[in-house]
């Protein structure tokens, strides 16, 4: 059964699975030396988070999520996120770390939509609409 923080989201070479149990919690806290909430912060405005807010939130989230083994996540970070424009990896780290704190969906695999149906909020998460949750 997935862990109830997981998500798959598309990150640079394909579709991933990302969760955050607790032990994915205590690593970035230990790693980051703030709390997940203090992390969440820095990414609103005036958006003061650092880069390896997002770095280590995507690498511990690929190793407790999907298994990836952490020197494959971390070349997968690497390749990824050091060398893309940040905000796209700033979006999915706050993604990672909303879940972590209120759980993903119910059911996150991407879903066939018809032509007039317009992506929800829900299925597409930005990264407004998932810094909103936490003021």
């Amino acid at each position: 059964m997935p862990h109830f923080t997981q998500i798959v989201r598309d990150f640079g070479d394909g579709a991933h699975v990302f969760a955050f149990p607790i032990g994915a919690w205590r690593e970035l806290e230990d790693k980051r030396k703030a709390s997940i909430p203090e992390i969440c912060m820095r990414f609103l405005p005036p958006q003061k988070y650092l880069i390896d807010d997002v770095r280590e939130t995507i690498r511990i989230a690929l190793v407790h999520g999907g298994g990836v083994k952490p020197v494959q996540a971390l070349r997968l970070v690497e390749r990824y996120v050091d060398n893309q424009p940040i905000e796209d990896s700033a979006v999915l780290a706050v993604t990672i770390l909303m879940a972590a704190q209120y759980g993903g969906p119910a059911n996150d695999a991407p879903q066939k939509k018809s032509e007039d149906e317009k992506p929800s909020q829900e299925s597409s998460p930005t990264f407004a609409s998932s810094t909103a949750t936490v003021q």
